[in-house]
């Protein structure tokens, strides 16, 4: 999800499709916040697993 959000970001504004810029949004009213711990979650899973 933090990946998909960078390339929207890293996308022109004028060339962002609608999508794009419900993802972004949803990215900045929720998930942004949670994102690290995610992402440490991710991590932790990653070493038990593979």
């Amino acid at each position: 999800m933090a990946a998909e959000a960078e390339r929207t970001l890293a996308t022109p504004v004028i060339d962002r499709a609608e999508e794009d810029k419900v993802l972004l949004a949803d990215w900045h009213d929720g998930f942004r916040g949670v994102a690290d711990e995610c992402e440490a979650i991710r991590r932790e899973l990653a070493g038990e697993i593979g």
